[in-house]
């Protein structure tokens, strides 16, 4: 009973502290981050590989049309704001909308979705794949038409729009490794992006969100902004480094009230909070007996 009445316990207090979270958001703005908008799927033969030690499903990293227009339509609804990524990014009652990698799609369909509703984002984009018209490293075996990236006209265009151009390096490798030209990556990608929108580019995506101090040094002299992945098992403070920004990921499989529950913080919380961990484990333990 002593068990049960503990369990009980830490379901209260976690509730509380949802409510909390819920009421005050303090330590959440949602920045969503999606990489493609297309109902295209891949052959099991390609569909799958090992990301950061990881098996990867690359179909769900993509957002049907559809749904993604379902997903602004609701931002839309709630009056939502969308804006630039900025240092100062924490603003009441606004949603940050990211894309990485810069595939064709985003500019086929959820460029049109953004401009239904006059919704912006910011698009990272591999800038020396997109310029050549070469395809992500993770498409090496599925070279079609469904997996190129945005030409340099369709970049200006979407630039052009009131959408939020960054880099996502030239060519996607992870930063962090051995052998990489991290600066040629990093500041060359900002030098190509900026020719092609005739505008400074002041935000950057690490590739994998992976990053050092060395990468992060050299980020910070050239650019105001960069998003990584989600970090951690801790809540991050309102006032860390705008280097490191957090963003939630959407995916394929992420219905409209998942979608919602990302954007209000509550899958963050859950990832996050010490009690739901702690929760998790002793749920795990019970089911052992």
């Amino acid at each position: 009973m002593l068990i049960y009445g503990l369990l009980s316990l830490l379901g209260l207090v976690v509730i509380i502290h949802l409510i909390w979270f819920m009421i005050f958001k303090r330590t959440f703005t949602p920045v969503l981050m999606y990489h493609r908008v297309t109902g295209d799927t891949k052959k099991d033969d390609v569909r799958f590989i090992i990301h950061k030690g990881k098996r990867l499903d690359l179909d769900s990293m993509k957002v049907s049309p559809t749904n993604f227009d379902a997903q602004m339509a609701y931002l839309k609804k709630k009056g939502y704001q969308t804006l630039d990524l900025k240092k100062d990014f924490h603003k009441p009652k606004t949603v940050y909308i990211t894309f990485d990698d810069g595939y064709e799609d985003n500019y086929l369909f959820a460029f049109n979705s953004l401009k239904k509703y006059g919704l912006k984002a910011t698009f990272f984009i591999t800038s020396e794949l997109a310029i050549k018209g070469l395809f992500m490293p993770i498409d090496s075996n599925d070279k079609r038409v469904e997996n190129r990236l945005l030409t340099t006209n369709q970049i200006r265009e979407m630039s052009e729009a009131n959408m939020q151009i960054g880099s996502h390096t030239l060519t996607h490798p992870w930063l962090t490794h051995e052998g990489v030209n991290i600066e040629d990556e990093i500041i060359k990608s900002k030098r190509e992006l900026e020719e092609i929108i005739g505008k400074e580019v002041t935000t950057f995506a690490y590739p994998g969100g992976l990053y050092n101090d060395e990468v992060l040094e050299i980020v910070s002299k050239h650019y105001d902004v960069a998003v990584t992945t989600s970090l951690g098992e801790s809540f991050r403070k309102k006032d860390e480094t705008p280097y490191t920004i957090e963003r939630e990921t959407i995916s394929s499989t992420d219905s409209l009230l998942m979608f919602k529950l990302k954007v209000w913080g509550v899958m963050k919380f859950i990832r996050k909070h010490p009690l739901i961990g702690l929760l998790k484990k002793v749920i795990k333990w019970l089911l052992r007996k």
